[in-house]
């Protein structure tokens, strides 16, 4: 046995206290730089409360119908639109799925829609009917998108409106059309016949739309077909070459050059003529969409805003609650020495 001597023993306290000085400072080090790590976290957070706090005003003040839903399909957040449009209260939609509020003639539909957005897909002009807590039906468009995290979809978000409105007044213009043609001046759109060669034969309320007095097509110095925006004219073209060939109805959605020089988009309804096999021309009538064009243009960049601010907020509480501990660890270890 090798006995220790009082020497060996000052030598051994001096190496472990040597080696307790060198942990302490190793320990120091890494609680300054943990502390650090923490203020720039902090000040992330902060960051993120402002973008939270942007994103929150937008929600609040949106025009749109807001929800989220679980992936069972319950919802997880609805903002005031959607309870002031479907009637439940906030409180009332946490007990509800989805599926409760869309009549049954959309509802298979839907399903195939939120699948495919649960799948990590986004889904875009979407068109379902809502049903309100009592029993109204309206029609709904708009987008929806996932809510990604670690590459697992936890939720969806989707921007809806209600376009109840605006769908039976589209409805009730085309029946208008189709039944009532030749009382084009009672309709509020641009109602015109064309002949074959885009040369218009009537036209009415043409001024509202393009900024072109009726004169001025019928006099042959303004042919519609010189409206159209270059991008959209071959589209166009090839769009309409079948109404020559037989009796049809068609849609155009377009871009048009307007007499002030703005660019409007306008929606088309042509219905082709004929006199036996001879092709007469189209009966057609012009809307200005310009309006709703640029709300979709808006819903769209408010989605991808969402998805983008979802990204950045969800899971940094998960993040900051595993910091704190390490943190507390850590200096629950340095008070021990």
């Amino acid at each position: 046995m090798i006995k220790t001597t009082p020497n060996n023993q000052g030598d051994d306290a001096l190496k472990k206290a040597e080696q307790l000085k060198i942990e302490a400072s190793m320990m120091r080090d890494a609680y300054f730089q943990l502390k650090k790590t923490l203020v720039l976290h902090r000040k992330t957070e902060l960051e993120l409360k402002k973008s939270e706090e942007k994103y929150r005003n937008l929600i609040t003040t949106s025009l749109d119908i807001i929800q989220s839903v679980d992936p069972n399909g319950k919802f997880v957040f609805v903002n005031s639109v959607w309870e002031k449009v479907l009637g439940y209260s906030g409180e009332e939609a946490k007990n509800m799925d989805m599926f409760k509020i869309i009549d049954p003639s959309s509802l298979e539909h839907c399903k195939k829609i939120f699948a495919e957005v649960m799948s990590g897909k986004a889904a875009k002009d979407i068109e379902a009917i809502f049903v309100t807590k009592d029993g109204r039906k309206i029609n709904i468009r708009g987008n929806a998108a996932p809510i990604i995290v670690d590459g697992r979809v936890i939720a969806t978000h989707g921007f809806f409106r209600d376009v109840t409105e605006t769908m039976v007044a589209e409805k009730k213009i085309r029946e208008s059309e189709k039944k009532y043609r030749t009382l084009a001046n009672n309709i509020p759109g641009m109602i015109y016949r064309a002949k074959p060669d885009w040369s218009t034969e009537i036209i009415s309320n043409s001024e509202a739309i393009c900024g072109y007095l009726m004169e001025e097509f019928y006099s042959g110095r303004i042919n519609w077909s010189n409206l159209i925006h270059s991008d959209d004219k071959k589209r166009i073209y090839e769009e309409s070459g079948p109404i020559t060939k037989k009796q049809l109805e068609l849609k155009q959605e377009y871009r048009i050059l307007h007499k002030n020089g703005e660019v409007r988009w306008v929606i088309d309804y042509k219905t082709s003529l004929f006199e036996g096999n001879t092709f007469l021309g189209v009966d057609g009538i012009v809307f200005d969409i310009s309006d709703s064009k640029k709300i979709e243009e808006n819903l769209k960049l408010r989605t991808i805003e969402a998805e983008k601010l979802n990204k950045l907020t969800v899971g940094r509480e998960v993040k900051m609650v595993e910091l704190k501990k390490r943190i507390e660890e850590l200096e629950s270890k340095l008070g021990g020495k």
